[in-house]
């Protein structure tokens, strides 16, 4: 998928209830430049665990969530 670049559309993501969250990324940029707040909007819209105050942790379980083939790396000490 990162062969296509950062505008790759993202294949929505349907929650237990039929419907797509409001803030679900559509492409990979979306997905990359998303903060905190709203990651951790997203994991409990889509009812995942370990929702973090990790940036980066919550946006590697929303990829993994999504069958995103990348993993964020955190700043060293973070």
């Amino acid at each position: 998928m990162l062969r296509d670049g950062e505008s790759a559309p993202l294949q929505p993501i349907y929650k237990t209830d039929g419907t797509v969250a409001d803030k679900f990324p559509s492409t990979l940029k979306e997905l990359f430049e998303m903060d905190v707040s709203t990651s951790q909007e997203l994991m409990r819209e889509y009812e995942l665990s370990e929702c973090s105050a990790s940036r980066e942790r919550n946006l590697n379980r929303l990829m993994q969530f999504f069958n995103v083939k990348y993993q964020l790396a955190g700043a060293v000490g973070s």
